[in-house]
């Protein structure tokens, strides 16, 4: 945190054997928090730990975490709006789905998240940890039970919904 020049943000312990890890805030200048899930602390080594960390502190320098915060809080809003639709559920999911998706495309780019990748690099002297991280989650993902809205895609490492064509339009 130091080497980003950003202030210490705060620190959460998920209770949950999913392996996840994720920023939420404003970013930049403080008012952001990090959170991390026991299921990581088990499958991740130090250097990967490490790896992981500096990717979402690269995410808090370069706010991109408050750009994350809000393409998932509207994603997900507009999702969940669907859900009101009773015996018209699926219709309104059908024209709300897009909407939603088209917001997060729009807000999210993989730019921003090679760019953080980048910089995590940078402020851990290497990219193996963060590199070997992802292969370990990609190959972890399918062994613990995982529930959340597919709105919330963008916000994981890599993507631990099954595909459907719902999930498929979050895809970034």
């Amino acid at each position: 945190v130091s080497r980003a020049g950003i202030p210490v943000p705060k620190l959460y312990l998920l209770p949950d054997g999913y392996p996840r890890l994720l920023v939420v805030g404003r970013g930049g200048q403080g008012g952001a928090a990090v959170a991390v899930s026991t299921g990581l602390l088990t499958a991740a080594n130090p250097s990967e730990l490490e790896g992981l960390l500096a990717h979402e502190i690269a995410l808090i320098r370069r706010r991109d975490v408050m750009v994350q915060t809000a393409a998932a809080l509207l994603s997900s809003a507009i999702v969940e709006l669907s859900r009101i639709g009773g015996f018209a559920r699926n219709a309104f999911l059908v024209i709300l789905g897009p909407i939603g998706a088209s917001l997060t495309h729009l807000l999210l780019s993989p730019r921003r998240t090679l760019t953080a990748d980048r910089d995590a690099a940078r402020l851990c002297d290497s990219p193996h940890g963060l590199a070997d991280a992802l292969l370990r989650l990609e190959a972890a993902q399918g062994m613990v039970a995982f529930a959340a809205s597919p709105a919330t895609e963008p916000l994981y490492a890599i993507s631990p919904f099954a595909p459907d064509r719902l999930s498929a339009m979050f895809s970034t």
